[in-house]
């Protein structure tokens, strides 16, 4: 069973169609509290000579996933040197309204998740699903070990925003009423050793791990 810990950036706010004046209420919010996000001189001016359209994230929920996963036991006065076979307990697919194929669109929002949210994730169409994972160790203290891969998840939505002249090379985006969509993509995959011999702080990759021990 999947215990992982919802970790979450910003709080989904689109739950219906919004008119297109409240679309926009939203947004500067969300930009005000967006903390981690860079600042930009104007983020709703744009050139629409150049660009029409885009899909704007506008929420993001991490959640801390292990994908491939082993456990194992060093008993008390002895030392092991040993190769392990991951085995793949989860996994993590790129998607776009649920989608596992999408346009070059598509990935261009994926890449303003990031951009937004300041994290690294998958742009492109794929998965976390891999050939087998295996990982040699050496301990020599007692203990419960789990050897772990994983990546953390991240879901949200996005609206389709299109780029409103207002000049000759100069316009504003403006939310496409009633366009907007769902998305899950993931970050990069990392990879550890966790006992029951040390704690983990709450809600990262590696205390999803070490809840797996049981301990």
């Amino acid at each position: 069973m999947n215990t992982h810990v919802p970790r979450q950036v910003l709080r989904p706010i689109l739950r219906r169609p919004l008119a297109a004046s409240a679309a926009l209420a939203t947004l500067a919010c969300l930009v005000v509290g967006l903390q981690a996000a860079p600042a930009h001189a104007d983020p709703a001016d744009c050139n629409p000579n150049i660009t029409r359209y885009r899909g704007t994230p506008v929420t993001a929920v991490l959640s801390p996933i292990i994908t491939e996963w082993d456990s194992f036991s060093v008993a008390p006065g002895t030392t092991i040197d040993e190769t392990h076979t991951l085995n793949e307990v989860n996994s993590v697919s790129t998607s776009v309204n649920n989608n596992l194929e999408f346009s070059s669109e598509d990935k261009t929002t994926l890449g303003s998740v990031g951009t937004k949210f300041g994290i690294s994730v998958a742009t492109n169409v794929g998965s976390t699903k891999t050939t087998t994972q295996t990982r040699t160790v050496h301990l020599n203290q007692p203990g419960v070990y789990g050897l772990y891969r994983g990546t953390e998840r991240v879901e949200g939505e996005w609206i389709m925003e299109i780029c409103g002249r207002t000049g000759i090379n100069t316009g504003k985006w403006v939310w496409v009423n009633g366009s907007s969509g769902t998305y899950v993509t993931y970050t990069s995959p990392d990879q550890g050793t966790v006992s029951c011999a040390q704690a983990e702080p709450a809600g990262t990759l590696r205390a999803t791990a070490r809840a797996r021990l049981h301990c």
